[in-house]
């Protein structure tokens, strides 16, 4: 994770959560009562009942391996634990896709009742990443320079569609090249 990925993107996700469901300290303590939003999360949608209770289960658990009582962060922890499939590591070495997973699961955590935007990316990570590397792919740079490198690469200019491993080299090459402006006199 880069340090503008840290501030601009993990940061504001992780505190809009904590924020949300009292995950901060306060005196020392943690705001919340992990035990009532345990049983609390009955009434959330299944796919934010299980992450919550993943989330607070593994925050406890890393308390417990230092025998003192769950901190924000440890839940900060966990949500990392949980989006990188149970890997410990730091944050800031979180792989891009584990960055998307974390923010899937934080737009669950906000939004815990039935929501369709929140839980069909949840549900199908895949296409929620192929989705994420078009919508980088367009901001890096524009239009014909892609549908040029794709037909000259893959012998399509469907750059859109073209799978995950074929788009994350598709970036790696923009950024490769340099990013581009678009030249005066093109009308697109």
């Amino acid at each position: 994770m880069t340090d503008a990925q840290r501030t601009r993107f993990y940061l504001p996700k992780w505190l809009a959560v904590a924020k949300a469901l009292d995950w901060r300290m306060v005196g020392g303590r943690l705001l919340a009562d992990l035990a009532e939003q345990f049983a609390g999360a009955a009434m959330f949608s299944p796919i934010a009942r299980d992450l919550v209770r993943e989330i607070i289960t593994r925050a406890r658990t890393l308390a417990a391996s230092e025998q003192r009582a769950a901190t924000a962060d440890d839940l900060r922890h966990a949500c990392n634990q949980v989006a990188s499939r149970g890997r410990q590591a730091s944050a800031t070495k979180l792989t891009n896709s584990e960055l998307n997973e974390f923010a899937r699961c934080m737009a669950v955590l906000l939004q815990p009742f039935e929501d369709l935007t929140t839980a069909i990316p949840y549900l199908n990570p895949a296409e929620d990443d192929r989705r994420r590397a078009v919508d980088y792919l367009r901001k890096l740079s524009y239009e014909v320079r892609l549908r040029a490198i794709s037909e000259n690469a893959f012998r399509t200019r469907d750059w859109e569609s073209l799978n995950q491993d074929r788009l994350n080299w598709l970036i790696q090459e923009v950024k490769q090249t340099g990013r581009v402006k678009r030249p005066a006199n093109q009308p697109f």
